[in-house]
């Protein structure tokens, strides 16, 4: 098919939003299928994503093959094609604030990066909690019962008396710790690495702290079957790592990760600096994937991705994580992935197979060894 027959096919997706009804992604099967009453509206649209809550955040990404000026060129296409167009609702379960006011609206002098306080905290909580009520339909009475106790009811905040809400966030956070790192919440996997339980990544249900975990270390986590966001020695998004003088880390992979392929599954590594963006270096290379189409098997030149490879083999391969302004020796590059001193990286499997959580697949060994020069 080419870029314009690609271009023709896009199709709409609607929005939904009943507060009782399933979250998610309906297709134009399952909305003809549904109980809910606001998408028996909208089978003229390709899908529909119910939103049980009035505001909501949507990441579009566009998968790029290789980073050719060709693959960018059909990428703007598609890009250039897209648009978002508001169509009023003719009902909504979901409450919405006077005059449909924005979110930043509903914080401290209008910004959400205004919220650097428990008490501010508190005070935003006490506005949206109003439009943004539990996924679950039958947690929402519990719910407001705790938030009413901590001093959050009808869209105002007062704080209980005697309460010191430094200490207050002290104990909430320590308990957010405490629930994420339960080993009942851990899916341990081999050389250190770990993956949290599919009910504590994307889609919490009433798991309050592995939620707030995620929105504190970054949005819009996908749910486990899509994605896994494997840790080393730690869950959550990142992997921390400092490096001394001429230290470096080689990853050793015991073979390709097993992503569904067929199902446009993919996996990489991207490292971020100590900014948390990403890392300027001489080869322009901020990530390590199955789209790296220069990484070698260990001690060998063959290729271990591309369209010029032997796709049944597989086998060891190494990527060294070595500072930019270090380069190795040419034989080393094609899997380099240069990095800053202090620096975090978050391992992607998109689309992944049982084998990378069931311990069938052995995940990379990560060594700490001299600088390759």
């Amino acid at each position: 098919m080419s870029c314009l027959e690609s271009l023709r096919s896009l199709t709409d997706i609607g929005r939904a939003d009943d507060v009782n009804g399933r979250p998610g992604f309906y297709n134009a099967t399952s909305i003809v299928q549904s109980s809910i009453d606001s998408l028996q509206d909208a089978t003229k649209y390709a899908g529909i994503v119910n939103l049980p809550t009035t505001y909501g955040t949507i990441l579009i990404r566009f998968l790029v093959l290789q980073n050719t000026t060709a693959d960018l060129n059909i990428i703007r296409k598609y890009q250039d094609a897209s648009s978002l167009t508001e169509v009023p609702r003719k009902a909504s379960y979901a409450p919405s604030p006077p005059n449909n006011a924005s979110l930043a609206s509903l914080a401290p002098n209008a910004s959400l990066l205004g919220i650097d306080t428990p008490q501010k905290l508190l005070d935003f909580a006490s506005r949206f909690v109003l439009y943004n009520q539990p996924e679950l339909a039958s947690e929402r009475q519990r719910v407001a019962g705790i938030l009413g106790q901590a001093g959050i009811y009808d869209g105002a905040y007062t704080s209980p008396t005697g309460v010191n809400l430094t200490q207050a966030a002290r104990i909430a956070n320590s308990s957010i710790t405490a629930d994420v790192t339960n080993p009942a919440n851990i899916r341990k996997q081999s050389n250190d690495w770990q993956v949290s339980t599919a009910g504590y990544q994307g889609n919490f249900g009433k798991n309050y702290a592995g939620r707030a975990s995620v929105a504190i270390a970054g949005y819009q986590q996908l749910p486990a079957q899509q994605v896994l966001y494997p840790g080393y020695r730690s869950t959550g998004f990142t992997s921390q790592f400092s490096l001394a003088e001429n230290q470096s880390l080689l990853w050793t992979f015991s073979g390709k990760p097993p992503v569904q392929a067929q199902d446009f599954g993919f996996w990489s590594v991207t490292v971020y600096g100590d900014d948390q963006y990403l890392i300027p270096n001489p080869i322009g290379r901020s990530s390590v994937s199955d789209r790296t189409w220069n990484l070698t098997y260990q001690e060998s030149d063959q290729k271990v991705y591309g369209p010029d490879t032997n796709a049944t083999r597989d086998g060891p391969f190494q990527v060294l994580l070595q500072p930019a302004e270090i380069p190795p020796p040419a034989n080393w590059t094609g899997n380099w992935l240069p990095v800053s001193r202090n620096f975090s990286f978050i391992t992607r499997w998109y689309v992944p197979y049982p084998a990378l959580t069931n311990g069938s697949y052995v995940y990379p060994k990560i060594e700490t060894i001299d600088t390759i020069r």
